[in-house]
Parts: C-alpha cells; structure tokens; sequence
C-alpha cells in the first residue's frame, strides 16, 4: 500500500511511465505505416506490371501493323528516301529521325491513353466529344428540346413550331456512334489530327400533335392579322374608260392546299430542317391554290376576241313613261363566257338578274290603299291584281338578244367614239311580257286599277259593292267562308278570272254543282249562287256559324246580277 502511494505520489515517476506510453504508440503506428506501404507498392508493381505487358502486347500488335504495311509502301519510298536523305547533312537526318520517332510514340500514347473514349480534337455533329465515351457522347448531343422550325409564308405570313408544340425529340444513333470510335481507333495518329464526324439521328414527333397544330394554324385557318384570300381566275370585264372588254389578271391569294402544306412541314421535321420557305416555287410548286385560269391562257386570249363583238350591245326594255330596265355590257359579261371556240350564256346567272328584274316590276301582291264606299281609306295587302312579268317570255327575249348577230360596222363606231347616236345602233328594244296586268302602270304607290269601276267585298259588312263610273251601280249581300282554318276566305286585292253559267266545285269533303260562277282566285275562291243559305235569315255574322268553304256565297238574284256585270280583270278588293 506504501508503495503503490509512492508510485502514485511521485512526479518523477509519473512522467517516465508517459514517455514510455508514447513510445510504444509511436512504434505501433510506424508498423501499421510500413505494412500499408508495402501493401500499397506491392499493389502499383501488379499495375505497373500489368500496363507493361498491355503496352508490350499493343506494340507487337503495331509492330506488325506496321511491318505489314511498311512491306508494301516501304521499298519503293526508301530508295526515293535515301537519294533525298544523301543530299541532307548527318546532323538534320539525325534531328528528323527523332522527331519521327518521337511523332510515333506521341500517336501510340495517345490511342493507350483513349483506348476507350475518342481522341483529342473530336467532334460528332459538331459538338467536341474529346476523351468521352459512348454513353458521355449521347448526353452530350442535343435531344432536340431547342428544336423549332420557322415557316414563311405569301403576304407576310409566318408561323413557328416549337419542339414542345409537337413533344420533339432527337435521339442519335448509338450504334453509328460505337461504329466509329471503333474506326477511329483503326487510325493512324498524328498529334495535330483532326477528325469531324456526323452521324444519323434518330427524329421523333407525334404525328397526331403535328397534324392538330397544323390545321389550326392562321396559315391555314386565317386570322385577323392574316386574312385567307382565295384563289381568282383571270376574267374578261368591260371597262367603262376603253367601252371595250379588257383582261382582269387572276389574283394567286394565299390559301394553301392543306395536304401539301402537311406533307411538307412533316418532311422538313423529319430532316431536322429549321426553315420552309414556301414562297420558293421552284421547291414547293403545288402548296398553293392556283387560279382556275390565268391571264395568259389561250382561252383568255381566244375569248377577248370573241368578246368584243357579244358584249358591246344594249338590251333594254321599255317599261312605262320614259322608265327602261337596260342590261349594259357591263351587265351582260358576267352572263357569258367563252368555251371551245363559242360563245355561251350562264343560264343560272341570267335567271338570277332577271328575276330581281321582274321583282323590281310586279305589282301584283303589293299593298293597295283604297277608298270604300263608306270614303274611307282601308290598306289591302295581298291578292294577285297587278302587273306580274311572264318569267319564261322574258328569259327567252333575253337569250335572244344576247346571241343575236350585230352589226360588226356599228359595234366598232360605238367603241371608236361611244355617243349617244352610236350607242342607239347597238341597242335592242324590247317589250316586256306579261302575265297578269292591270289597268294602269304605278310602280312606285300601285295605283294601279281602274278607280271608276271596281267591287268591293266588306268581310265585317258580309256586302258587296260593285262600282261604276265612279259611283255604287250595285249592292248586294253574301256570306263568306267560314271563320276556321282552311275555309275562311282570303282578303287581298284580286282581279276577275272567269265567268261559267255552270260549274261543279270540289273539295276535300264535298263536291257542289252551281251557277252563276265568276273566279276571283287560282285557288278556288269565287262568286256563285247558293240556293242553300237560309237568306231570310241573313245577318253580318250569319257566316260564322253558316260560312262557306271559301267563296262568296250569293243568292240566285244576286248571282245572275255579279255575273252580267263584273268585267273580266276588273279589281276586287275583299277586305
């Protein structure tokens, strides 16, 4: 117990027992260090010995290399070598030799060193791939995320596909590429060698995206900014200033033939193409709608000719009091056309002139403001009393005069100098045909019957009143239709068809044989006797109960009166 207090107490010994701790930590630490050492430089000599016999088995694979090739190009070369190195001083050659030797070797170290990545100064596609390998290389190509392809189109027109418009991607061909990095390690290398290579690049796109994004597009569907404007064919008009038929030249527009314009743009993709230009007709001949006919057509020609001696005529017909309806030249040239050497007229468009033509001059159906005998002032719409054009009769006038043969002396003094004397002598005057007319011509209030001698029909009254030279000759009462769909009588102003003594009417339900018949509608509605009414107990609303199918029932005396003196196409007014 003394002892180990002594041991614990005493500095001295203290600080022995501490070095001799740190001394044997010192020596186990220097151990651990050589053993590692050993093992590490055992290691590298493994290595070093293992690149010493890849080196040893590549340069037997050169040497042979070039022994083989150096047995075929070498003989001839060094005897052209050694007259040209005769003449160089011992110092040179030895310098150059070296060089040579040291070139080599330069070559050799660098494919060791590459054995598995490309060279030094490569690019693939344009991008510097030096010291990567396969799977570096494909990372580092583009994938096409920043792909577009900008197209130009007529009038200004442009559009850009972005490669997320249509989920592009471009993935290069990793074969091709494995291809040749074998190739170029086939190479012999020189220190200053540059290789540049290319190679294919497998395109994606969906189709579907594509041909959505391409439909939808301004250049197809037009915008605000980019109107479409469609093809027109060159034509023949009549110019005022020159009074003579001239060449309109076509207009080309800007409407593209949609499946053209796709075949192109995917084709432009799939090349990886970053521009269409499709104003380039040389490249894209049929992307556009063309003009039907062109300004320099044989048939433009041919036809101008035949022109001159057609459109140069006046067709007018005489209306009334001075007013005419003219088809001028500039009317008729739209109406004809020429085809395989003749002249033809487009029926369609003619039948279209002209039936405005004869709207512009019908009457018949129009409202009438008429004084009743009471004095009032009562408006009568409908009806067919008027002036109604016979359509068929003036079709035919028409086509007449457009293919009538002219004075060809008369139509060139009317172009020469287009006075009104001149423009006399090609003007055909004609009379309009009629279907229906009226007692007088008013085309603007239609007043257009004989205000003296007309009837009267008050549907209210259930009277008749017939007018003579401007006074009531004769009055009379009826019943009219029935007041329910398909059998009330119709008002209007209508006008005198017909007259029979005798005549079977005939509906849907019943068939009635009376006298005294005088048409007043295409329909059916007329004056007769009706033996049948009970005229005793005639009232003005007696027809509600009791109406007729649509005439204006009369009684016997009443009947043989209408029919003795209403005039064939006077008007009657039923209102």
């Amino acid at each position: 117990m003394s002892e180990q207090r002594n041991v614990r107490n005493n500095p001295r010994r203290k600080n022995r027992h501490a070095r001799q701790g740190r001394s044997d930590i010192s020596k186990d630490a220097l151990n651990n260090f050589l053993i590692r050492a050993g093992e590490i430089l055992k290691i590298l000599l493994i290595k070093l010995k293992a690149l010493l016999l890849f080196l040893l088995v590549r340069a037997k694979e050169l040497l042979a290399f070039l022994l083989v090739k150096a047995g075929e190009v070498l003989p001839p070369l060094i005897d052209r070598l050694k007259k040209f190195l005769s003449r160089i001083p011992l110092r040179i050659r030895a310098v150059l030799g070296v060089l040579a030797v040291l070139i080599l070797f330069s070559g050799f170290y660098s494919k060791i060193l590459h054995r598995n990545t490309w060279l030094n100064h490569t690019t693939v596609n344009g991008i510097d791939v030096s010291g990567k390998t396969v799977d570096q290389t494909m990372t580092a190509l583009p994938d096409g995320h920043d792909y577009s392809l900008t197209i130009r189109a007529r009038e200004n027109g442009t559009m850009t596909i972005l490669a997320d418009d249509i989920d592009y991607q471009i993935r290069p061909d990793q074969e091709q590429i494995q291809e040749t990095l074998k190739k170029q390690h086939k190479l012999i290398v020189f220190p200053w060698s540059r290789y540049n290579y290319t190679v294919r690049s497998k395109d994606g796109y969906d189709k579907e995206l594509l041909n959505g994004t391409l439909r939808q597009c301004p250049l197809i569907k037009g915008s605000k900014d980019y109107p479409i404007t469609q093809p027109e064919p060159a034509d023949i008009v009549y110019s005022e200033k020159q009074k003579m038929p001239v060449v309109k030249k076509e207009i080309y527009g800007n409407a593209l033939v949609p499946e053209e314009f796709t075949r192109i743009v995917t084709e432009a993709i799939e090349k990886g193409e970053t521009e269409v230009n499709l104003e380039d007709a040389s490249l894209y001949p049929d992307v556009y709608q063309k003009p039907k006919v062109t300004s320099d057509s044989k048939e433009i020609k041919d036809g101008l000719k035949a022109y001159k001696s057609v459109i140069n005529r006046f067709i007018t017909w005489d209306i009334w009091e001075g007013e005419t309806y003219t088809l001028t030249p500039e009317k008729i040239i739209p109406l004809v056309y020429y085809s395989e050497g003749k002249m033809l007229i487009r029926i369609y468009k003619l039948e279209k002139i002209l039936h405005k033509f004869c709207d512009k001059y019908q009457t018949a159906g129009k409202p009438r403001v008429f004084t009743t005998h009471k004095g009032k002032k009562v408006t009568v719409k409908k009806g067919d009393y008027g002036w109604k054009m016979d359509f068929d009769k003036i079709l035919d006038q028409a086509e007449t005069a457009i293919v009538k043969e002219m004075n060809e002396e008369a139509v060139e003094r009317y172009i020469a100098i287009p006075s009104e004397a001149n423009k006399e002598a090609v003007t055909i005057h004609l009379e309009p045909q009629y279907k229906t007319e009226a007692f007088a011509k008013d085309y603007k209030n239609y007043q257009d019957w004989d205000p003296d001698n007309y009837t009267e029909a008050s549907i209210d009254e259930q009277m008749v009143y017939v007018h003579r030279d401007g006074k009531i000759a004769y009055t009379c009462k009826t019943i009219s239709g029935l007041p329910v769909e398909g059998r009330e009588t119709g008002k209007g102003v209508y006008y005198v068809k017909g007259r029979s003594p005798d005549r079977v009417l005939r509906g849907e339900n019943y068939e009635t044989p009376v006298k005294y018949w005088v048409r007043l509608t295409n329909s059916g509605t007329g004056f007769h006797a009706a033996p049948w009414q009970k005229w005793d107990k005639w009232s003005p609303k007696y027809y509600k109960k009791h109406g007729s199918h649509g005439c204006l029932n009369l009684s016997d005396k009443d009947a043989k009166k209408m029919f003795e003196i209403l005039l064939k196409g006077e008007a009657v007014f039923i209102y």
